[in-house]
């Protein structure tokens, strides 16, 4: 397993469609600020619980922007939820660090 990064567990979130909604509100953001000449705000808010008592966390992931428009604001909230496995070292991850071939047997190389 690769080491993790920002880049990677954004990526993982909602399939990699919360990171494309991220993006978006970000950019919609830095352009109607500048449009309206007003303040805009993006948050993130994470959430952790433990799911049963195995090694896997649900991740909530809140995206809440409030943007401005020429008579006020426009607040958008959205909120998806993303199963992970919390592997060696806290490391997260949709799969987990110990995860064998789907048959069970072990994959060969050939030359």
């Amino acid at each position: 397993m690769s080491k993790m990064t920002t880049e990677s567990f954004v990526g993982e979130l909602d399939g990699g469609i919360f990171e494309q909604k991220l993006i978006a509100a970000l950019k919609d953001a830095g352009m109607k600020t500048v449009q309206h000449g007003k303040q805009a705000k993006v948050c993130l808010e994470l959430t952790f619980k433990q799911i049963g008592t195995s090694s896997q966390v649900a991740v909530m992931h809140k995206l809440k922007s409030d943007i401005p428009t020429s008579k006020g604001k426009v607040i958008e909230e959205d909120t998806t939820e993303t199963p992970m496995y919390v592997c060696a070292g806290g490391e997260l991850s949709v799969f987990p660090d110990n995860q064998i071939d789907w048959v069970g047997k072990e994959m060969k190389q050939e030359a």
